[in-house]
């Protein structure tokens, strides 16, 4: 109830919180009001700074409904009382946030498997989340059931000793193997990317909590037609949104990405070798063949691995120890059969 006037962006927010399965950030608000408008009383209003009265009524029409993700499309590959494996499909947003808040795959989590309720949800929000994706990348996801199993498997991924695959479609001719070393943090101008520095000092002067991401290159297909390629990069370091940087880095950003398009780095670093470890430096191997595919077969790639979606990125090989014993290996799309 509003005691005081308020500005109308306010005056919504307040009543989307009151009603169910209305969830939309808030710069979704400002714009739906000045492209939709939101009747107060009976006056229609597209004016966000517009006073809001006490006791007058806020009715909201004509408002697109905010994009979620086909939780029908959740598919598990595998599960037992430690673990699930499971396929995230596109559009799915993994934890909650804003505009989000219910429609994740935490909350759909907590609903199948009342197990999740078991972790702490101060210490654990993610529950039994041992990893993420992004909301448009599809793939493989590994949950825990029970604490001692989710720090197990938190601490592969910590020691590195996780085997993580993706698969892209990339804009550009791909031909050669590339190793790539390089630091990243939060953009502070645009803070929904990721900024890369191929040197550690001007990462850690930008940003203390800079952190090192390394990854492996491959190009399987490439089609002359298209200009695109096919690609496998595998991650040693599971960094924040790095496949995407380290493609856009090499100047082949993802097909359907608008946040990292393309852009020549400055102070770029080639070395053929290395003993440093977590020196910044990128460095390239020929190979011997890579696959020239059709237009055509570029497309049947495109359908049969990302189910027809225009942003192609998918995780689609995972090796984690489940025990000291015991290896999972999951592997949804064998790149040795494309080859």
């Amino acid at each position: 109830m509003i005691v005081n006037r308020i500005r109308l962006h306010k005056a919504v927010t307040l009543f989307l919180k009151s009603q169910k399965n209305l969830d939309y950030t808030h710069p979704e608000i400002q714009r739906n009001i000045e492209n939709y408008g939101v009747f107060v009383d009976e006056l229609e209003v597209f004016n966000r700074m517009f006073w809001v009265q006490p006791g007058q009524s806020i009715h909201i029409n004509n408002w697109p409904k905010r994009e979620h993700g086909d939780f029908n499309k959740v598919r598990i590959l595998e599960e037992n009382e430690n673990f699930l494996l499971l396929f995230k499909p596109f559009g799915v947003v993994v934890q909650p946030g804003a505009g989000h808040t219910n429609d994740n795959l935490v909350e759909w989590l907590l609903k199948k498997y009342p197990e999740q309720q078991k972790f702490d949800s101060t210490k654990y929000p993610s529950r039994g989340l041992v990893h993420r994706l992004d909301k448009n990348t599809q793939g493989l996801m590994i949950v825990a059931k029970n604490l001692e199993t989710l720090i197990f498997l938190q601490n592969q991924f910590k020691e590195r000793k996780v085997v993580k695959k993706y698969l892209c479609i990339a804009e550009g001719l791909v031909e050669k193997q590339y190793i790539v070393k390089a630091y990243q943090t939060r953009d502070k101008i645009d803070v929904k990317r990721q900024k890369l520095f191929w040197d550690k000092d001007l990462a850690k002067a930008y940003d203390s909590q800079s952190r090192f991401a390394f990854s492996i290159i491959r190009p399987i297909a490439i089609s002359h037609q298209t200009n695109q390629s096919l690609v496998e990069i595998e991650i040693k370091t599971g960094r924040m949104h790095q496949v995407r940087l380290h493609m856009q880095a090499l100047g082949f950003t993802l097909v359907s990405d608008h946040v990292y398009t393309k852009k020549v780095l400055e102070n770029t670093k080639y070395e053929q070798d290395s003993r440093d470890f977590e020196s910044g430096w990128y460095s390239f191997y020929p190979l011997k063949m890579v696959q020239n595919v059709s237009e055509d077969q570029m497309s049947i790639y495109k359908n049969d691995i990302f189910d027809n979606q225009s942003y192609c990125l998918l995780s689609n090989y995972l090796k984690i120890s489940l025990s000291i014993n015991k290896i999972l290996e999951a592997d949804i799309i064998n790149t040795n059969n494309l080859n």
